[in-house]
């Protein structure tokens, strides 16, 4: 089903928008604080070096790259969906970006060897069928020294076990687990997984209050794996380790 395909029946109708209202690029014109979370987010990973090519994998409508895109050389975002990837060029288009639109698959990336010396992926892992796949092809389009960043919604939190427990669509999320992402990664020379609590779209007062107790208290012992969230960093070896 392709975004804006008139439905006739209402439920699904309203089932469609709401599934589409979720990745709505407006959102950052509507919510400033969700804009300066991803700017903030992005300003990690990048950090004082400007990349030169970077891939945004699983990029769907590219909500955030009117903030990502200015931060790098080149931006390519790619997405198995056309529909998505059509919003994502009438963003590009408004906000003169100059992003490079791909179809694909994460699994087989359509991008020579070495192509990239950044590759990014915002909660895309847990729609991938073979994430092991995904990480392989990863590490063979970036350079060496390259670096692959996620940031993965995890269940392991029950609030986001309870949140999507009825949305089908991210049961995926159920094999986001610490020992699965290190095997499916460990062809990379270093991988790093640290539990995050960044809420990048604002929530009612009272979720505030709650994520806030999280933040100060789970994140400091043995619990802190049950954080909303990993970013998860893998490098590919340099070439002098190499050779």
């Amino acid at each position: 089903m392709q975004y804006g395909e008139t439905i006739h029946d209402p439920a699904a109708a309203e089932q469609e928008r709401r599934y589409w209202s979720r990745f709505d690029p407006a959102i950052l014109e509507r919510n400033p604080q969700t804009r300066e979370k991803f700017r903030e987010f992005f300003e990690s990973i990048i950090g004082p070096r400007r990349p030169a090519r970077v891939l945004d994998l699983g990029c769907g409508t590219g909500l955030y790259h009117p903030i990502l895109a200015p931060m790098v050389g080149q931006l390519v975002g790619m997405d198995r969906s056309l529909a998505m990837l059509r919003r994502a060029e009438q963003l590009s288009k408004d906000y003169n970006l100059g992003t490079e639109l791909v179809h694909g698959d994460a699994q087989r990336l359509p991008f020579p060897d070495g192509a990239f010396d950044l590759v990014i992926a915002y909660d895309v892992l847990h729609h991938v069928p073979d994430i092991g796949a995904a990480a392989e092809e990863i590490r063979r389009v970036l350079m060496p020294g390259g670096r692959f960043v996620a940031a993965e919604t995890t269940m392991l939190s029950p609030w986001v076990l309870a949140y999507n427990l009825f949305h089908r669509d991210e049961w995926g999320l159920l094999r986001i687990r610490p020992g699965l992402l290190r095997r499916a990664f460990r062809g990379f020379a270093q991988f790093r997984l640290r539990p995050d609590n960044t809420r990048f779209f604002s929530h009612s007062p009272l979720l505030e209050r709650i994520f806030g107790l999280m933040d100060r208290y789970v994140l400091r012992g043995p619990l802190k794996m049950i954080s909303t969230r990993y970013v998860i960093e893998a490098h590919v070896a340099p070439l002098d380790a190499m050779n």
